[in-house]
């Protein structure tokens, strides 16, 4: 068995460049955000009145679903059930549009792809629900792609990430 250091790999990796990108949020996005804000705002407006002893782990776990349901509103609101209006009749237009995050992902994709240069793109998400929209967004756009997630089997994902980094891939 071959074993490497992480400091030798380190050292043949490429330096790291991080860039942020700003996703503003879409007409849908906000209407799904101000839905859930205006719908826990009594939960909100308590926090103030309470002193640290009277937080109840209850309220606590509906603040924390609240910031999770609006993690899932800035990733896609498409995530919601009756969100999308027709299902079986969306197009990759109006997944990108409903969601900032796709349509600057879609922007991005667009230029890698089209350059002709031989990209390889990486994406990483929390939620495999955000991964399943992509797949939709990647087959309606006709590109190829692997998918990676916590149900990979180990031997399949040892395939992929081969093919994935074979040469001309």
């Amino acid at each position: 068995m071959l074993r490497r250091l992480k400091v030798e790999v380190e050292k043949l990796m490429p330096k790291k460049v991080e860039t942020v990108v700003r996703c503003p949020l879409s007409t849908c996005q906000i209407y799904w955000y101000k839905s859930l804000m205006l719908k826990d705002m009594s939960l909100l407006s308590n926090l103030d009145s309470e002193s640290e002893d009277n937080a109840s782990a209850g309220r606590y776990k509906q603040l924390n679903n609240l910031v999770v349901q609006l993690r899932k509103v800035c990733n896609h609101p498409y995530l919601f059930k009756h969100a999308e209006p027709n299902p079986e009749e969306t197009t990759a237009k109006q997944l990108c549009e409903a969601s900032g995050k796709l349509a600057v992902l879609d922007n991005l994709l667009y230029h890698l792809i089209n350059a002709k240069q031989g990209h390889r793109v990486v994406i990483f998400s929390q939620y495999t629900q955000v991964l399943d929209i992509i797949d939709d967004y990647c087959n309606m756009r006709g590109w190829e792609y692997c998918r990676l997630d916590g149900s990979t089997s180990r031997v399949k994902r040892s395939v992929l990430v081969n093919q994935f980094n074979a040469p001309g891939s």
